[in-house]
């Protein structure tokens, strides 16, 4: 953790503060806090948990911080990348250590340093571009990756070497190759398929994992219809797809039944219901049977 950052006026006064301060309070908080953040750097390439921004910020709901970081991305303060859990903020090495750094400063061995823990993500060719001349990291990372020459063996050495290689190259002729069986790959289970960011909220990942549960005991359940189900689920939003998911756990209900999917004759088939209005404001329960556009698990 740093002990300070640097935070210009520019900030609340320049083009891109404005900017922000326009797509309002939520992503001028988000910026904000990705400028002072306990695991930030000076170079403005780290690791950013978003349940973790959402703790620091007032518990901040996952949904909220998700819309203000694409927001930032629109407006070209800051970009996240939620699979790799990495924000890159492009400026923010230009603020904290300067313009230019000149040959020799040791500052460029602590950039570089930085820099490499992130050589698999998709920012670090970025920050490259925008940075890599202005603070020598090319020809330090050049240095850094040159190897070393082997040492040229004796020609005792070499003679054994050879005679090794030789009786390698006969047993290996001798051996017949080992029969490679492939391995079956285990088949994927509901709870491991990945909930949408969109839908990350602690209701939602309770309610989702009682219907996993739920649906589980009523027969087959397949990783693909959670994942089909997922997708509805962020089209319809968090409070909508809780009610519904309710309504099936309550109902015995195999499939997650989204209110235009019902009519006035809807009855959950093994629900063994009569006829009468479901809570939350859904469609009427009554004898009859799904209408359903697509059938899933």
């Amino acid at each position: 953790m740093r002990d300070y950052s640097t935070v210009s006026p520019l900030f609340w006064t320049g083009d891109t503060g404005r900017a922000i301060r326009a797509a309002g309070r939520d992503v001028q908080s988000v910026a904000l806090y990705l400028l002072t953040a306990p695991d930030a750097n000076m170079i403005g390439l780290y690791a950013l948990a978003l349940p973790t921004l959402c703790h620091h910020i007032a518990d901040m709901p996952l949904e909220g911080a998700s819309k203000a970081l694409r927001s930032l991305g629109e407006i070209g303060f800051a970009h996240f990348d939620g699979a790799e859990e990495v924000v890159f903020i492009p400026e923010m090495a230009r603020y904290q250590i300067g313009e230019v750094l000149k040959p020799g400063d040791k500052r460029i061995k602590g950039v570089a340093r930085e820099l490499q823990k992130f050589r698999k993500s998709r920012f670090y060719q970025k920050f490259l571009d925008r940075y890599g001349e202005p603070f020598k990291l090319n020809r330090e990372l050049a240095g850094s990756r040159k190897p070393e020459a082997p040492s040229k063996p004796h020609r005792s050495q070499e003679q054994e070497q050879e005679q090794e290689q030789e009786q390698e190259r006969k047993s290996a002729a001798a051996t017949p190759p080992p029969v490679r069986t492939a391995k079956a790959k285990p088949e994927p289970k509901p709870e491991d398929v990945l909930v949408p960011l969109d839908l990350r909220t602690p209701e939602f990942l309770a309610t989702w994992a009682a219907f996993v549960k739920n649906r589980r005991a009523l027969g087959k359940f397949t990783a693909g219809a959670a994942e089909l189900w997922l997708r509805d689920c962020s089209r319809h939003g968090v409070t909508a797809s809780i009610t519904c998911m309710n309504e099936s756990i309550k109902h015995g209900w195999k499939k997650i039944v989204w209110p235009e999917n019902r009519d006035e004759n809807f009855i959950g088939r093994s629900s063994g219901l009569n006829g009468h209005a479901s809570h939350n404001g859904l469609a009427a329960v009554g004898a009859g049977s799904i209408r359903e556009t697509r059938v899933i698990g």
